[in-house]
């Protein structure tokens, strides 16, 4: 597996990031919604942009875009709903955290 991360300050206050991901398991046993106790070799890849203003020295925001080829389903699965609140509320934390610290 490998990644390649490049960055690129457009100006004082903006940064563009490109990532990209590229992984390759020989002989795994797959257990998922598209193959039942099948061992096969697995590859993944894909790309990840972000964009980053600075509201302040403390304070960024950002968007991100992200492409992501797993056609054996080995390196990522869905997450349950429950991961998913919990991520969220993680995050409020910490926006909220960094907001008040502004």
């Amino acid at each position: 597996m490998y990644n390649i991360v490049l960055q690129h300050r457009i100006n004082s206050k903006t940064l563009f990031v490109l990532h990209h991901v590229h992984g390759f398991a020989d002989g795994v046993l797959l257990n998922n919604l598209k193959y039942n106790n099948v061992v096969k070799d697995a590859e993944w890849f894909g790309f990840v942009t972000h964009l980053y203003y600075d509201l302040t020295d403390n304070l960024s925001v950002g968007t991100r875009g992200e492409w992501f080829r797993d056609k054996d389903g080995f390196a990522i699965h869905r997450l349950s709903e429950l991961q998913q609140l919990l991520i969220l509320l993680m995050v409020y934390r910490l926006v909220m955290q960094a907001m008040s610290a502004v």
